[in-house]
């Protein structure tokens, strides 16, 4: 009993009361570190090599993918956190670029440090926005009635599978991604009476090309941030990629529930769900900020959805053997409600779209912009030029301007957004303190992958990648990047992870063959968002989703996706191929 005391004793102290002797620990070591980096004076030039281990580009290469690999083993075993899985991939990186690129301490040190920093603004900062507005929603108890006034649209499964399954997790993914599309989803679709890993394999397949731009463009903002191409340049390229492989989503997940007899008696519905999001999301990404093409496409979608639903109508009603006479809940709900439910994605995109689309970001740009040189690390280290082979400066500048920045904007939409929901200041505070240690784990990570990209872009491992990459033809590089950008995603688990692991060396290779990095580096973008639905988080997180409902066994649900999964890669490797062709 008195064990038991202690251990009651010891939960409600929480993480900081057990951990207090290693935080403590690691506090002063990053103390004394940050210390180390920032005394006084000036470190020797330091100018990358290539060929570390002579002139073997293909195992030099293999030497620097060692980190990649050791966070996918780790990440396959399932056995520890995320964030420790990229802390000890960081660490070997660490070694490599001391022992094997000869890179100084001091700026390895800073690179990390820099990545880190562009991590936390703006990709952080949007992150933590975009996850509060979604709790405003929660919180408020609106997500409930979001969710019923999608659920009464129809009874017939189908149409569920393209209103749910794919626009609602097209649009929570642009929203709060980071595996909320995949349990939420799931969940819903398991209450609608979906099978479970039938529910988890459409939740999973439907937020795969969505998840480029993921949380307002964070996907494609990290991309740009580790080769410095300008972001909503590289989403008009990603705009010709995933959008039209995105239109294909709705009706592979409805022929994945109904078969193809069952797919032909509601073939209009799926067929403009996909056409809609695939227009909105080209023309978007073309003339809107990338932070709001995701959003914008699913909202699109999922109007698109709710009217076409009441001009397609099936000659009968569809459903699973045995719920023909379950009867839905159709009593209707006030519309008032309804629109107060929608109201922080209308006033989320109201808010971006009168900054962005006016003279108005031009006038908030003159304030609040923080640009500065990152001590040491700039006009210290040397990069080889892809053609000459010839060292040039590698600079560490960081531009960025808070007024204008996604996070921002979602903090004012938030702000508007909370009354409206019926919620007062104590309230969207609480709200904000519980999205800041909900994204804690999730943020950690995503700055330790920054400092993991940073340190192999400065090192020259990347480099070094990017040359072994650019021994093939410039015509089978394209294609290429599509299979390493899946690769990527399968490493790291995210698109964004990928983006930051291997956008360095997509960058090097298309500028040693003389084609458009955007074209590649967005290949490697698009490319990612096919593994999503087959990474070890995704599948842990529709586990979870299932709970103890599932009966099959684990491996049912890879074998449902890996066949759709293959078949989609083949049609982006296809249209990534003939977008190159005409550039």
């Amino acid at each position: 009993m008195k064990r038991s005391t202690e251990n009651n004793e010891d939960s409600r102290r929480g993480p900081l009361g057990r951990n207090a002797f290693w935080l403590i620990s690691a506090s002063l070591l990053a103390a004394g570190i940050l210390l180390y980096l920032f005394l006084p004076g000036t470190p020797e030039p330091f100018h990358q090599n290539m060929l570390p281990l002579g002139d073997h580009p293909i195992l030099t290469a293999l030497v620097a993918f060692i980190p990649s690999l050791i966070l996918m083993v780790l990440m396959s075993l399932g056995r520890m956190r995320s964030i420790n899985l990229v802390l000890i991939s960081l660490g070997v990186s660490l070694l490599l670029a001391l022992l094997v690129w000869r890179m100084p301490p001091v700026l390895a040190g800073h690179s990390i440090l820099f990545g880190m920093t562009v991590a936390v603004f703006p990709l952080l900062w949007a992150l933590l926005n975009a996850i509060w507005i979604f709790r405003l929603l929660t919180d408020s108890g609106h997500f409930e009635t979001l969710r019923l006034s999608l659920q009464r649209v129809s009874p017939d499964k189908r149409i569920q599978t393209v209103l749910v399954g794919f626009g609602l997790t097209a649009l929570i993914e642009s929203i709060a991604a980071f595996g909320a599309p995949i349990v939420l989803v799931t969940s819903m679709l398991i209450g609608l009476g979906f099978p479970p890993q039938l529910a988890a394999a459409v939740a999973l397949i439907s937020d795969s090309a969505p998840s480029a731009w993921g949380t307002q463009g964070l996907p494609i903002l990290m991309l740009s941030s580790v080769t410095g191409l300008d972001a909503d340049r590289l989403g008009s390229f990603v705009g010709w990629q995933t959008p039209l492989m995105a239109a294909l989503l709705p009706i592979g997940a409805v022929i994945m529930v109904s078969g193809w007899k069952g797919f032909k008696g509601v073939w209009p519905l799926p067929l403009l769900a996909g056409f809609s999001y695939g227009l909105v999301g080209v023309l978007s990404s073309h003339f809107l900020p990338i932070s709001i093409t995701g959003m914008a496409a699913g909202l699109a979608s999922v109007g698109v959805i709710l009217i076409a639903a009441r001009l397609v109508k099936p000659t009968s009603i569809w459903t699973f053997p045995g719920q023909e006479s379950l009867e839905e809940d159709r009593t209707a709900l006030p519309r008032g409600e309804v629109i107060r439910a929608w109201s922080p994605f209308i006033v989320l995109v109201a808010v971006m779209a009168l900054v962005n689309g006016t003279g108005l970001a031009k006038l908030m740009s003159g304030f609040g912009n923080l640009s500065f040189s990152w001590p040491k690390l700039n006009q210290a280290v040397f990069s080889p030029d892809p053609h000459t082979g010839f060292h040039v400066n590698y600079p560490a500048a960081y531009d960025q301007n808070i007024l204008t920045a996604g996070g921002t904007l979602t903090l004012i939409a938030g702000w508007i957004s909370a009354p409206i929901l019926g919620l007062k200041p104590r309230q969207v505070l609480k709200s904000y303190w519980g999205a800041f240690k909900g994204m804690l784990l999730a943020g950690s990570t995503i700055a330790c992958i920054l400092g993991l990209a940073y340190l192999m872009n400065y090192s020259g491992m990347a480099a070094s990648i990017g040359l072994a990459v650019s021994l093939v033809s410039a015509w089978a590089l394209p294609p290429l990047m599509v299979v390493l950008g899946f690769m990527g995603c399968i490493m790291s688990g995210s698109v964004s992870g990928g983006n930051a692991l291997f956008g360095g060396a997509s960058l090097f290779a298309a500028q040693r063959l003389n084609l458009d990095p955007h074209l590649i580096t967005g290949a490697l973008c698009s490319g990612g968002t096919l593994g999503k639905p087959i990474t070890p988080q995704s599948l842990v997180l529709a586990e979870a989703a299932m709970g103890h409902q599932e009966t099959d066994p684990p491996h049912r649900l890879i074998s449902r996706l890996v066949g759709w999964v293959a078949l989609y890669a083949v049609v982006m490797i296809i249209i990534v191929y003939i977008q190159s062709l005409f550039l």
